[in-house]
């Protein structure tokens, strides 16, 4: 092969060396505008709902922060996550505490600790400190 086009050859490599290195892939990441719909409910002791709504949040979004763009949320901060102690300025009485459920089922975890990664339900309960789960 003579020297020219061995350089026309080399060029063309390069050429598509170059276009290949300098694809782009749309990779975005989709779930950055899929949103999840969240049902919230914060129910009295008597069970009365005393707020029930629903919203959207991002999915993959933290639940905690999700409550937080929605409601008026008190709570303290603590090493273990924030402890909830009233939304949207309806305060348990003397005696009660808010427990958590989350799709039906009592809490294993605190609500920071939960990735809205599909619809969900989420309900703050006021219940009795008597009947705190103590096993």
């Amino acid at each position: 092969m003579d020297s020219k086009k061995l350089f026309v050859l080399l060029i063309l490599l390069s050429f598509v060396f170059v276009l290949g290195c300098t694809q782009t892939v749309d990779q975005t990441d989709s779930t950055a505008t899929e949103s999840v719909s969240v049902s919230f409910r914060y129910v009295d002791v008597q069970g009365i709902a005393l707020i029930d709504k629903e919203f959207e949040a991002l999915k993959g979004a933290n639940a905690f922060d999700a409550l937080k763009n929605n409601f008026e949320v008190d709570y303290d901060e603590y090493a273990f996550g924030p402890f909830v102690k009233s939304f949207d300025g309806i305060t348990p009485a003397e005696g009660e505490y808010l427990a958590l459920y989350v799709n039906g089922l009592y809490a294993e975890k605190g609500i920071s600790e939960y990735v809205l990664s599909e619809d969900a339900s989420i309900e703050f309960r006021f219940e009795s400190l008597s009947a705190f789960p103590t096993d």
